[in-house]
């Protein structure tokens, strides 16, 4: 028992000297996606960042998607995600993106999402060109795929997400 407790101990000791500081920990924002059954979401989100480390940063996220096709525009459903940042990378090769210091995060999204019938399905995305500045984060070309109980559901790719980061 005692092993145990001290095994985690370091875990938590780890984990706090490795924490990044950023300035906001919340914000909302917006998307554009389109799926595999050629309809086009639009989407408004609100994001949390529950804990900053360098790498497995874990945080959650609600959407609103509304659908557009060719029957107009309507509700498309609403999701909620747990995210994790796998790490953040000052140095990298996509410091043209921004004027501004950017740091490279790619993450993984998996969560639950029901749709216009509010008929739940789950959803994994993975976001590998996502950059959070100081104040945003950006994410460009994030694949995501729908499950329900007879496997894939729908897919689609998220072609840009901004998030204004200001709580």
């Amino acid at each position: 028992m005692k092993k145990y407790i001290l095994i985690l101990l370091i875990l938590v000791a780890t984990f706090s000297l490795a924490a990044y500081d950023f300035p906001y920990d919340s914000g909302y924002g917006v998307e554009f996606s389109g799926k595999s059954d050629s309809s086009q979401l639009f989407g408004l989100s609100v994001y949390h960042k529950i804990m900053d480390f360098n790498f497995l940063s874990p945080g959650v996220e609600i959407n609103l998607d509304l659908s557009a096709s060719s029957e107009g525009i309507k509700f498309g459903g609403i999701r909620f995600s747990g995210m994790i940042d796998l790490f953040y990378l000052d140095n990298q090769v996509f410091s043209f993106v921004s004027a501004n210091p950017t740091l490279w995060s790619p993450s993984v999204k998996v969560g639950f999402f029901w749709n216009s019938k509010f008929y739940p399905t789950c959803t994994l995305e993975v976001a590998p060109l996502r950059f959070l500045e100081k104040d945003f984060v950006y994410e460009w070309f994030s694949p995501f795929i729908n499950f329900d109980e007879n496997g894939v559901s729908s897919w689609g790719l998220t072609f840009c997400r901004f998030t204004y980061l200001c709580l």
